[in-house]
């Protein structure tokens, strides 16, 4: 198959399945026991016609979606875009914390992309027909002013007065043809895409996956979505089922993404780079979702141990016991505080903390000196900025 056919598979009544062996495990249905190498085409005649579409009837040079698509589905669409172009990706953010089992509502997929094909990576979900957003470059020129211009909610969070800690993409694309007239139009809203360079997101230590499935086995940093090792949801099995993704059929297309342990590794060295802006608010929101859901701790927090992670799969060392002392938050919160300040200096020393991740206003306004009166406070126990708490405007609500 050659890319230009890959390429076309948002547009047209196409799916691909690409062999990947994955163990079964109890539970999983029959027909989901084998991801067969078929193609499974609709032919151009007629009968096209009767195929179901994503796309309005009208010239193929301007279609777009004709509806907001499942999630499920976008992901699916765009890691198959990405693979099939040879370009690396890796998904990321909320709608990855859902797979793995956090139960949060997912208002835009996001994969990372290498630097060097970030730009590419935008020019096939063009040639696909996905919109370009249109408030990106206001956004992103100065996202903490006239928040109230920008149309897009997925730049900004689902509540209108409050901007996303999330940082703003290199790429953000819409799922259709609509787009709101101002900002209180939450009727023509849709789900996003958002492309981000993997120098913005992903710990070095870590290299970005192949371009094309299948993974090796047993890889140590990354996983596809419908791995066995993934929560499920069901009825029937006697655990308490949460509202979340969870893994996906095995007949679905493999999109890769970090496997947990890895996942938490990375949002503490994120953490650990951005402390002092407001990236590092979005990375903690994301931090504490995976702990309240993973399997870190004992009941009762246990009994939601949705994603299968432990203690024991984190590298042994001060970052694994930072990690612990949030089994009693609230009783070790000095500690939590004077360790990380202590992780992040230990890091910084050893040349591991690339360069935050800020804002152009930050870029303006945060001095050295006010990361260091941060990293004081830290060390005395205090929580980071006494004089300004502000809550995450980070999308992932809890359902």
């Amino acid at each position: 198959m050659s890319h230009s056919d890959l390429a076309e598979m948002s547009v047209m009544a196409r799916k691909t399945y690409i062999d990947v062996e994955v163990p079964s495990t109890p539970g999983d249905s029959d027909e989901e026991d084998v991801i067969g190498t078929d193609e499974e085409t609709e032919s151009s005649t007629s009968s096209e016609s009767e195929v179901e579409s994503d796309f309005d009837d009208c010239d193929e040079s301007a279609r777009t979606p004709r509806s907001p698509r499942a999630v499920e589905k976008l992901l699916q669409d765009v890691g198959s875009l990405l693979d099939g172009n040879d370009i690396g990706n890796a998904l990321f953010g909320e709608t990855a914390l859902s797979i793995m089992g956090v139960p949060i509502i997912p208002h835009c997929v996001a994969f990372m992309i290498p630097d060097q094909q970030i730009d590419q990576a935008a020019q096939v979900l063009r040639e696909a027909q996905y919109p370009d957003c249109k408030d990106l470059d206001q956004f992103a020129a100065n996202p903490g002013n006239f928040p109230s211009q920008i149309r897009c909610h997925a730049l900004k969070g689902p509540d209108p007065d409050a901007l996303c800690n999330r940082p703003t993409p290199a790429h953000h694309f819409h799922t259709d043809g609509l787009y709101p007239k101002d900002s209180n139009d939450s009727r023509n809203q849709t789900r996003g895409v958002f492309l981000y360079r993997a120098s913005q997101i992903l710990d070095p230590a870590f290299p970005m996956p192949s371009a094309r499935p299948p993974l090796p086995r047993n890889d140590p940093c990354y996983m596809v979505t419908s791995d066995p090792q993934l929560y499920r949801p069901s009825f029937g099995a006697g655990d308490l089922m949460l509202n979340c993704l969870g893994r996906q059929s095995r007949k679905s297309y493999p999109v890769k993404m970090l496997r947990p342990e890895r996942y938490v590794e990375n949002l503490a060295y994120l953490m650990l780079r951005d402390i002092g802006y407001s990236a590092c608010n979005g990375w903690e929101t994301e931090f504490k979702c995976m702990v309240s859901f993973s399997q870190f701790f004992s009941p009762p927090h246990g009994t939601l141990a949705t994603i299968d992670v432990s203690l024991s799969d984190i590298q042994e060392g001060p970052l694994r016991d930072w990690i612990r002392l949030h089994r009693e938050r609230d009783r070790n919160e000095a500690a939590i505080f004077v360790q990380f300040a202590a992780l992040h200096r230990q890091a910084k020393k050893s040349g591991l903390l690339g360069e935050p991740l800020m804002t152009p206003g930050e870029a303006m306004s945060v001095k050295p000196e006010h990361i260091e009166n941060c990293l004081k406070n830290m060390e005395d126990g205090l929580f980071p900025f006494p004089h300004r708490i502000n809550e995450s405007g980070w999308t992932c609500q809890l359902m």
